[in-house]
C-alpha cells in the first residue's frame, strides 16, 4: 500500500529541489578535447509503484561505447503507508542484483536529510 498522497507530493517537491542541485553540482561538461571518459549529463527520477528511483544518465563519446547514453539507478526509495521511507543503495546490491536498504523505516525529513547529506545517494 502506497503512502498518503500528501505525504508523497512532500518527498517529491523535495526530490525536485535535490535533483536541480544535483545538477548544478555534478553536470560538468567536458571541453572538446578532453572526450575520453563517459561524463554525467542528466539527473532525474522515476516512479514505479511503491518505489522512487533517482537515476543519472551518463554519454559515453568513445567510438568503442556500446551505448552512447546509458542510465544508472544511483537510488531507491521505497515509500510505505505509515509515511516512512526505506532508502537503498546500487553499490550494496546483492549478487541476484537485489537493492539492499541501508536506512529503513525513516521519516520524511530524516530521508530528505540522509540525501542530502550521504554522497552514498549522489550521483
Amino acid at each position: 500500500m502506497l503512502i498518503a498522497e500528501g505525504e508523497e507530493s512532500l518527498l517529491e517537491k523535495n526530490l525536485i529541489e535535490i535533483i536541480k542541485r544535483f545538477k548544478s553540482d555534478h553536470i560538468l561538461y567536458p571541453r572538446q578535447e578532453v572526450v575520453d571518459a563517459a561524463y554525467l549529463v542528466d539527473v532525474y527520477q522515476k516512479k514505479r509503484g511503491k518505489f522512487i528511483y533517482l537515476c543519472a544518465k551518463y554519454r559515453c563519446p568513445m567510438d568503442d561505447c556500446h551505448e552512447e547514453y546509458y542510465e544508472i539507478k544511483f537510488a531507491r526509495i521505497k515509500l510505505y503507508n505509515d509515511g516512512t521511507f526505506n532508502l537503498a543503495h546500487v553499490p550494496y546490491m546483492a549478487k541476484k542484483g537485489r537493492w539492499c536498504d541501508l536506512y529503513e523505516r525513516v521519516g520524511l525529513n530524516e530521508c530528505i536529510n540522509i540525501i542530502n547529506n550521504d554522497e552514498l545517494f549522489h550521483p
